[in-house]
């Protein structure tokens, strides 16, 4: 049952629908199939980008904004 937008973009995701949302995965092989399947014919372009969270804590763990949050929150 759709309740919102969001479950609306999920679904139509789910069945090959065009959406802004991304794919996510924690295996490498598998975000390459979901990039890749299909293509057959297709010139467009496909990415699977590689997320480091440790790397990117660190990255946002510096900016200014992360320190303001912090002082508000206490």
């Amino acid at each position: 049952m759709i309740e919102d937008d969001f479950d609306g973009y999920l679904l139509m995701q789910h069945h090959g629908g065009p959406t802004r949302l991304l794919d996510w995965s924690d295996g490498s092989l598998m975000a390459l199939h979901f990039a890749l399947r299909n293509k057959q014919g297709d010139e467009s372009d496909s990415l699977v980008y590689v997320l480091e969270p440790s790397r990117l804590m660190d990255t946002l763990d510096t900016l200014p904004e992360t320190a303001l949050r912090e002082e508000k929150w206490d």
